[in-house]
């Protein structure tokens, strides 16, 4: 199985496909040696994983204010975070 969640000083990290622009973004300020908060990817395949195994289509969210964005955002990220539960053990 894929992995789900990334560091983000895994090489990995650092394709855009597989951990997102922002992710990337990350990967690359820590590769570089800039100081970014720790944290982790969840990757893009996890995540539309999710998005398919909810039946949630994000046509239509681009009307969510910023908070409710965020909020539903973190509801989809919370659902990765459980069924990759031995990647965050390990970070």
């Amino acid at each position: 199985m894929a992995r789900r969640i990334l560091k983000l000083n895994d090489r990995k990290a650092l394709q855009a496909g597989l951990s997102g622009g922002k992710g990337r973004g990350l990967a690359c300020l820590t590769k570089y040696g800039y100081s970014v908060p720790s944290g982790f990817i969840i990757t893009v395949p996890a995540f539309k994983e999710i998005l398919e195994f909810n039946r949630i289509s994000l046509t239509g969210y681009a009307s969510l204010n910023e908070a409710r964005w965020q909020a539903y955002m973190c509801g989809v990220c919370k659902q990765v975070v459980i069924l990759d539960e031995d990647a965050i053990d390990s970070l």
